[in-house]
């Protein structure tokens, strides 16, 4: 449910809220985040979190992991790169 959240409705979100990203210098992304966690939540049932700060420690956890696995994505394409088609 997240990662539909996210794929659909954060884009549209941080475009509508551009100039405030830029006021905050991206903090409002956070907030942008914890909303999409915070639908996440309302919509998927067996899916609870209670309090600001479990919001925010979920989207920082979200955050590293992406950051992990983004790292790892470029390590392994760097080790083995894409063969080339000439065409």
């Amino acid at each position: 449910m997240l990662g539909i959240a996210n794929a659909i409705l954060k884009p549209i979100l941080a475009l509508l809220t551009l100039p405030l990203i830029i006021v905050t210098l991206g903090f409002f992304l956070l907030a942008i985040n914890i909303a999409m966690v915070a639908l996440a939540e309302w919509i998927a049932p067996n899916f609870s979190i209670d309090g600001f700060w479990t919001y925010v420690g979920v989207v920082v956890i979200i955050w590293v992991v992406n950051w992990a696995a983004y790292r790892l994505i470029d390590d392994l394409e760097d080790r083995f790169p894409r063969a080339r088609v000439v065409g």
